[in-house]
């Protein structure tokens, strides 16, 4: 059985699954926790363009992820990183 590790640290979660998606952790996936919330330092509309951009990154099929080019045009990364 292959495995495959993922480690997201800003959610302090390290990821166990299966080649099959299936979750094999021994503890359980938490259940009140959102990107949302796990954002504390930006507040209003930063934030809001923050978290639509960072959105574009995690998602868990590759082909419904922005590209490198969207993500370069991305309001949030032009505004505030590269502005």
């Amino acid at each position: 059985m292959m495995m495959v590790y993922a480690s997201i640290p800003s959610l302090s979660l390290l990821i166990l699954i299966t080649f099959l998606g299936q979750w094999k952790a021994d503890i359980p996936i938490p259940q009140n926790m959102s990107l949302d919330r796990s954002e504390e330092n930006l507040e209003g509309k930063r934030k809001e363009e923050f978290l639509e951009f960072i959105r574009g990154m995690l998602q868990w099929r590759p082909e419904d992820r922005k590209t490198a080019k969207q993500l370069l045009d991305d309001p949030w990364l032009k505004t505030y990183v590269m502005g």
